[in-house]
């Protein structure tokens, strides 16, 4: 039996990508899969995590990231491998694939406490077919770093992104592809305990751009008995990039097997107006912890 369940499992992995999907905007899922946006929450919680991510409309992005906690060092070692496709009525196309390796360190401060720093180095390549642009590939190289503090319940943490270059270009020529965006991200988490039966899991993030706050979420879960999720996120995003948009986003989820995680979240895009122009607007996340 937990044979044929593991080969369940690895076979939900290989398909998962290939699940029809619907871009939100940005990522939804950050209660459960922060480590794309800070290295420092890299198995925040000790545990071993196999995440899978998608979501497509106007672009088709994924990811797959894997975290692995070694306690005897209070470290975490990981990697994630995330891709962006996209593709106008004209022709023009563009593909972006990145790969980067991560890790962490664990200062105990108490027994309920401890704080971690961390830091992610990735590569990135790209293929276009824009008019007008000579080159149609390109390379990056870029670095990340973030903290967290972990008090019982309670996780803060802050991160820099994309630290490097600030261009995708080809390193045979000048002009290049694609301008990459730094930023800083501030997340928190909390949990509290209501009843044996319920749980609620409030949490915001805070994204800033160009010394500005492009983006704000907050989420509030309820958690059935540690098995459903049911919860909100309010976002406001002030930023050409994120849709200057205010939203309301659906989200649930459940476990099952105690280990395998399914959360998927819905957006009306712009509090009811325009939904039915966006079609489907879902995002799915898939993790095995261990």
């Amino acid at each position: 039996m937990k044979t044929l369940r593991f080969l369940f499992i690895i076979y939900l992995f290989i398909q998962f990508h290939n699940y029809p999907l619907a871009q939100v905007g940005f990522n939804t899922q950050q209660y459960f899969n922060s480590f794309l946006l800070n290295p420092a929450m890299m198995s925040i919680d000790d545990k071993r995590i196999i995440s899978a991510y998608s979501k497509n409309v106007e672009e088709k992005l994924y990811s797959f990231s894997f975290e692995y906690p070694i306690l005897d060092l209070n470290s975490n070692i990981g990697f994630s491998i995330e891709g962006q496709t996209g593709k106008s009525n004209s022709g023009n196309f563009f593909t972006i694939n990145k790969i980067a390796f991560a890790y962490s360190y664990k200062f105990k401060l108490s027994d309920l406490t401890n704080l971690r720093f961390g830091f992610h180095t990735s590569h990135t390549a790209a293929i276009v077919n824009f008019p007008n642009t000579k080159d149609k590939w390109g390379m990056h190289n870029d670095y990340s770093f973030g903290f967290a503090l972990v008090h019982k319940k309670l996780k803060v943490g802050g991160s820099l992104i994309n630290l490097s270059n600030k261009t995708i270009a080809n390193p045979n020529s000048s002009p290049f592809i694609f301008n990459i965006r730094s930023f800083f991200v501030f997340t928190s988490s909390y949990e509290i305990r209501m009843n044996k039966n319920f749980d609620l899991l409030p949490g915001a993030l805070i994204l800033m751009d160009n010394r500005k706050i492009s983006l704000i979420d907050f989420t509030n879960y309820l958690s059935i008995k540690k098995k459903v999720f049911l919860g909100f996120t309010y976002r406001d995003a002030d930023d050409e990039f994120y849709r200057d948009e205010k939203e309301w986003i659906i989200l649930i989820g459940a476990k099952f097997w105690k280990k395998l995680n399914f959360q998927m979240s819905f957006t009306n895009y712009n509090i009811f107006n325009n939904f039915n122009k966006r079609g489907k607007n879902a995002q799915a996340l898939i993790q095995y912890r261990f």
